[in-house]
């Protein structure tokens, strides 16, 4: 079962007993963004996490992550990443990564998967083992694999997922990055693939801009596919400001998100911040990354 932050925290809840039935494939679905673009290329350390390809996008020879998800206190989701990656001879990038994301001090009712008094929590934790190989130059190809534990309660459960990924920066005027990548489980396919270009005649200016398109879905239909459209732009790649919007449908209507994404990078270490609005007003979702190159 795949939940989104623009979930109501209610269905979070509800959709519990749901979840323990569904086993393995993951009681709660986060994935890691840096970024307000696309989740297909997601560079540097984040890139283990969405689209292994993308791990040759990495500007630097290696890279550290380290990631922190806040929700409101109505929803009380929270989520841990650390991610590394490293450039090998020959251009062959591997990388690592471990993803926590729980709800705690659920309190039990009727509806609960788990009878009796008190509380009871739900986790889902991750080990990512993610490698890129250049094909060309400018393309890369990609493989990972997953071991997921999810716990809805009623006891932990494991599955291994493996998934394959491809990105490609294309020659032209508008310098074209497009990129893919599948993930396989045994209880559906998660998909996802992206462009982003800059405008022409930018490539001397000490700013530059840039315009983003992806999309997400998954095969089982889980998982509603999400559009997501981002443009901003970068300052001498010190300052990064970006500015977005997540939509999806549910039930027939289409659920908008803003996104909002600003960046700093001091010499080899860089702080950032990603914002994703909630739906039905509960506020706002806050990624906060650090990063270090070497």
């Amino acid at each position: 079962m795949t939940v989104s932050f623009r979930a109501l925290p209610g269905a979070v809840l509800l959709a519990l007993g749901a979840a323990s039935a569904a086993g393995a494939q993951g009681v709660l679905d986060w994935t890691v963004r840096t970024s307000a673009g696309p989740e297909a290329l997601e560079a540097g350390a984040a890139a283990v996490f969405a689209n292994p390809a993308a791990l040759g996008l990495m500007p630097s020879r290696g890279e550290g992550m380290l990631l922190r998800l806040d929700t409101p206190d109505a929803i009380d989701l929270s989520g841990l990443a650390a991610s590394g990656a490293m450039r090998l001879h020959g251009g062959a990038v591997v990388g690592v990564g471990y993803q926590h994301l729980g709800i705690a001090d659920i309190e039990r009712t009727s509806v609960s998967p788990v009878d009796g008094e008190g509380t009871f929590q739900v986790a889902e934790d991750r080990v990512t083992f993610a490698a890129s190989q250049p094909v060309t130059t400018n393309a890369w190809v990609g493989a990972l694999a997953e071991y997921v534990r999810a716990d809805a309660g009623l006891g932990a459960e494991g599955d291994v997922r493996f998934g394959l990924g491809t990105a490609v920066r294309l020659a032209g005027a508008l310098r074209p990055t497009v990129g893919g990548s599948a993930l396989l489980g045994q209880h559906g396919t998660r998909w996802t693939a992206g462009v982003a270009a800059s405008p022409p005649g930018t490539e001397s200016l000490p700013v530059v801009l840039r315009a983003s398109y992806g999309i997400t879905g998954q095969t089982d239909r889980s998982l509603a596919p999400e559009h997501r459209l981002a443009v901003g732009g970068s300052w001498r790649d010190q300052l990064v400001v970006m500015l977005g919007v997540a939509a999806s449908a549910s039930g027939g209507a289409v659920d908008w998100a803003p996104l909002a994404q600003a960046d700093l990078r001091l010499g080899r270490y860089a702080l950032g911040v990603l914002r994703e609005n909630l739906a039905n007003e509960f506020g706002a979702a806050y990624s906060f990354h650090f990063n270090v190159r070497w």
